[in-house]
């Protein structure tokens, strides 16, 4: 062997072998979280585990409709349009989440305060509470420029939660 040519080898080995390990311990870690995550997908799929909370989300779409969720389970309601901000009916079975509520302006407007417009989205979340029944309810009215006529009406969301055990 020519002892010139073996020492500049030498790193460009190490590094290609540092980088082949790297990839290999890379692989080895992936396929064993892929395993977990494959493992309790699968037992999931079995009925063996049952995740703890969820994430129930509601639209106008919803009106009128009703939903169950289990105590700690949230909800989030996002409504378009003007809307008022949702409430509930009973706070120990659906306590607002103390997030505040979320008005988004509609592009090119100038808003200087979050109010409920024509074009503007409303959102509000819940947290499942106590055992039992409660409404989530919400209402909007037209909006009408000063000196003009107006129909006079209130457009009323409500949707209904069962909160179970």
């Amino acid at each position: 062997m020519d002892k010139r040519r073996s020492r500049p080898v030498r790193p460009a080995v190490r590094c290609a072998l540092a980088g082949v390990m790297a990839t290999v311990a890379v692989s080895s870690a992936w396929q064993v979280v892929s395993a977990k995550s494959t493992t309790a997908v699968a037992s999931a799929a079995r009925g063996h585990l049952k995740a703890r909370h969820h994430h129930a989300v509601a639209t106008e779409a919803d009106n009128m409709k009703s939903v169950t969720l289990r105590r700690g389970d949230t909800l989030t309601v996002t409504l378009h349009g003007g809307w008022s901000t949702p409430t509930s009916s009973d706070q120990k079975v659906m306590r607002d989440s103390g997030m505040k509520p979320m008005f988004v302006c509609p592009p090119n407007a100038m808003c200087a305060t979050p109010s409920p417009g024509p074009t503007s989205t409303t959102s509000a979340t819940f947290i499942a509470g106590s055992q039992g029944t409660a409404t989530v309810d919400a209402s909007r009215a037209p909006s009408c420029p000063p000196g003009r006529m107006c129909p006079m009406y209130v457009q009323i969301y409500r949707l209904s939660v069962t909160v179970t055990p």
